[in-house]
């Protein structure tokens, strides 16, 4: 009988190889720890490192550290709120020890001083780190002051005790050319999902700014001259629905939560994961409130659908390499970047940093821009009867 099963059980396995996906078994103190934390978990499905459509070319091993992100990962059971659904991203093995300190932090401690490239270019700004731990910089971080508004155009990790360093930044504030203190400070504001992939993607400054608009316009913000983005934020009815919003959506807490994956109005909007729980739980705030920004303040219920983890899963198996080539992209800093592309979904991309061949963050983000638009019923034309035409002639 022993020995059936386990010739039962190698024949499932050669078969489940045979197919191309990945099957990773949970072991005992998983399921007992997600028990505890009251998720069930999914796993990332793997359809092989090749799809129809996806490049041959020799792969970059660095870059493989996103698959190893990936196939470490599972997906819990999502909270909803008035169209936003959340679901957390579960680490299951053990993580690095690497822990770079937030943006935020560094700035407002003195450590990381951010200011204007010989007196101010729009998409260049310099960086100087005087502590001894790296600095993470993601991209759609919004750096408030001096001469305008900017936003990172991509993840950027700062070495420790650097000198300045130039790094490639993002107007967000077409309005203003002059300063108002001689350093970018911080309001722990991040840009919006649809500016970040732009972002990502390496999009024109105009495109950025039409995101601003987009979002102002979303949220029901009318702008001033300065057409910030900050201005959203600080908005008053944007205040009150980010607080509504992060009462309704409080995750369950889980010691290896690493990352979320976010749906609007039953669609995916984007997933975010870090290397280690402990620089998720520093970025995990500012990263909802920036999903939150992208429901705005109409609500087509009519479009509304219920999604599961799988759904979440499924989202985040289009980051495979086979299916989203990844194109490295020079980085100021320490590490290597990367830009994704995903082949069978044009509409999905995002970015990564890789740093000793782990995964510090990689973002995965739809164009959720255009919101659904209802197909019009067709309208029966009437046939006119054979008598009517006769009394036309």
């Amino acid at each position: 009988m022993f020995r059936a099963v386990i010739v039962t059980t190698a024949l499932l396995a050669c078969l489940v190889a045979g197919l191309g996906i990945a099957v990773a078994v949970i072991d005992r103190s998983e399921q007992d720890g997600a028990a505890q934390a009251g998720v069930r978990i999914a796993q990332v499905p793997h359809t092989g490192d090749i799809t129809p459509g996806a490049t041959n070319a020799r792969p970059d091993r660095r870059a493989d550290a996103i698959d190893q992100l990936l196939k470490s990962v599972r997906v819990g059971d999502g909270i909803s709120y008035r169209g936003l659904t959340v679901f957390p991203v579960i680490l299951r093995r053990e993580y690095s020890d690497f822990l770079p300190r937030a943006f935020d932090d560094a700035v407002e401690s003195g450590d990381l001083i951010v200011k204007e490239v010989r007196g101010g270019e729009v998409n260049q700004a310099q960086v100087k780190n005087k502590g001894r731990r790296p600095v993470f910089i993601m991209a759609g971080e919004v750096m408030s002051g001096s001469k305008q508004d900017r936003t990172a155009q991509r993840d950027v990790l700062v070495p420790g005790r650097s000198g300045w360093i130039e790094i490639p930044v993002y107007c967000v504030e077409a309005g203003r050319w002059t300063v108002v203190t001689p350093q970018f400070g911080t309001r722990r504001s991040l840009a919006s999902p649809g500016l970040r992939k732009q972002a990502y993607g390496g999009a024109a400054q105009s495109t950025i700014w039409e995101e601003v608009d987009k979002a102002a316009t979303v949220n029901a913000v009318p702008q001033t001259s300065a057409k910030a983005f900050q201005e959203v934020y600080d908005s008053k009815q944007v205040q009150d629905r980010l607080g509504e919003y992060m009462r309704g959506l409080r995750i369950p807490e889980n010691s290896r939560t690493v990352g979320i994956v976010v749906f609007r109005w039953g669609r995916p909007l984007g997933a975010d994961l870090f290397g280690t729980p402990a620089l998720y739980r520093e970025l995990k705030d500012k990263l909802l409130k920036s999903y939150v920004l992208s429901v705005g303040v109409r609500e087509p219920r009519e479009f509304s659908k219920a999604v599961t983890a799988h759904d979440a899963a499924e989202f985040l198996a289009r980051a495979w390499a086979g299916r989203c080539p990844r194109k490295r992209v020079q980085t100021p800093g320490i590490g290597e970047t990367y830009r994704l592309s995903c082949t069978g979904h044009p509409t999905t991309g995002g970015g990564a940093l890789i740093y000793r061949r782990e995964a510090v963050h990689f973002s995965l983000l739809e164009d959720g821009g255009k919101r659904p638009v209802p197909v019009p019923v067709p309208v029966p034309v009437p046939v006119p009867r054979p008598d009517f035409q006769q009394q036309l002639r």
